[in-house]
């Protein structure tokens, strides 16, 4: 190999090194260097939304072809003195580095504009060579202003995390927001849960919930540090997203079904809609529930979530685990984005309205009165309803005048690591 030969491929090596091989874009890599090099007014990380389902539906030569697309439409949005990278398969990059103003920054103004234009802009992709499809594409938009560099993309990657947590498409880093603290106690958290299931210290407790027909137990998780009992509210969210929150939820399901096995007693675990997209949890639920016959007095309370989207989902899975004997219920009916379709999607077999309007019966008309409604259309429904949050006496007596169906709350029995009924 001459010398003119051996430099050429220096220089493709660190061509390749320093670009994204399927647009050609500055990557990660090359931001990182870039960062350290310049002082930057502002950066404007854009997340390209569910591109994995356009990856999984097309397939992945579709999917490349998007994504080239996508680029080549921002890059026609990039604006003097920005620079713009590719750091990884669905996120981009805008920079502002003009030396010469420190005023010229992302605003939010101009990043929704921005946002607005992209989501409005059908991206045309040719799938064969006759066929093309048009894709909206919608983003997620992070501007992070006045911060050191070195901090700037970290700051712009908690910033996002913070905003898929809080379902938010646009988000402005600020201090204010304590994401470094946020992203402490979520390691923390993480430790906690992770030490727990290596040191077998995850402890299923039980509450109970008092009906006129037979208690049933809900199955509660906590974590023993010693003497001290730590509850979800310490660890549960910041372990969700990570692959702790199966093992977890499996070791959780399969305490709970040890200890109810052979118990003439119905008991209830809980479900979110991301557990029941889990097909493999999902199997491991109707295995355990085979191996310790639980099945004819299993519970599954659904959390009623915004995160529902998939009815049919939903639906085949209640009736599935119906036909094996479980029933179910619906949690936290009332809540922020309850609506009546639950009930006539779903059919469940309960009800638990949410602690936030049961906690208020007694001293609100509006909450009494919006209860005894929920309560009397599930039971024309043929529905059961149980009330959670009984807190006193006063919440006691005013919930039974409304003939609801079981009661659970600190004043009827605290959660307990055995079934006796311990008053809170």
């Amino acid at each position: 190999m001459t010398k003119e030969e051996l430099e050429q491929r220096v220089v493709e090596l660190e061509n390749r090194y320093y670009h994204d091989d399927l647009t050609g874009l500055p990557n990660r890599v090359k931001l990182l260097e870039d960062i350290q090099k310049i002082e930057l007014n502002g950066l404007l990380l854009l997340d390209i939304k569910g591109f994995s389902t356009i990856n999984d539906f097309y397939g992945a030569v579709v999917g490349d072809k998007v994504l080239i697309a996508i680029t080549k439409f921002l890059e026609t949005l990039i604006e003097k003195d920005q620079s713009f990278y590719k750091i990884s398969a669905d996120q981009f990059i805008y920079l502002e580095t003009d030396p010469n103003n420190s005023q010229h920054q992302f605003s939010e103004k101009k990043v929704k504009v921005l946002m607005s234009t992209i989501e409005h802009t059908p991206i045309r992709v040719n799938v064969s060579n006759d066929n093309s499809i048009d894709i909206n594409i919608y983003v997620s938009a992070i501007i992070v202003n006045n911060v050191n560099s070195n901090k700037i993309l970290e700051l712009a990657d908690m910033t996002l995390h913070y905003a898929k947590d809080t379902r938010q498409a646009f988000l402005q880093y600020s201090p204010e927001l304590k994401l470094t603290e946020k992203f402490e106690k979520d390691l923390a958290g993480v430790k906690m849960v992770k030490d727990a299931l290596e040191e077998d210290r995850l402890v299923a407790f039980y509450q109970p919930i008092i009906k006129s027909y037979g208690d049933s137990y809900e199955c509660l998780v906590r974590i023993k540090d010693g003497d001290r009992v730590i509850s979800p509210f310490f660890f549960l969210d910041a372990v969700t997203k990570t692959k702790y929150y199966s093992q977890l939820t499996q070791r959780m399901i399969e305490k709970s079904f040890q200890y109810f096995q052979g118990k003439e007693v119905s008991f209830s675990i809980n479900l979110s809609f991301d557990d029941i997209e889990d097909a493999q949890l999902v199997a491991f639920i109707k295995e355990k529930m085979k191996e310790y016959d639980v099945a004819n007095h299993l519970i599954l309370e659904i959390l009623e979530s915004e995160n529902i989207v998939d009815f049919t989902l939903i639906r085949n899975f209640i009736h599935s685990m119906q036909d094996l004997g479980v029933q179910i219920a619906i949690d936290d009916f009332g809540s922020g984005y309850s609506n009546f379709t639950y009930l006539l999607e779903l059919r469940p077999d309960y009800i638990k309205i949410d602690g936030s309007l049961i906690k208020e019966i007694h001293t609100n008309d509006d909450s009494y009165i919006l209860v005894r409604t929920i309560t009397n259309l599930a039971h024309e429904l043929g529905i059961k309803v149980i009330a959670e949050y009984i807190e006193n006496e006063e919440i006691y007596k005013k919930a039974k005048r409304l003939y609801i169906d079981g009661y659970q709350g600190y004043f009827l029995g605290a959660p307990n690591s055995t079934m006796e009924i311990i008053p809170g």
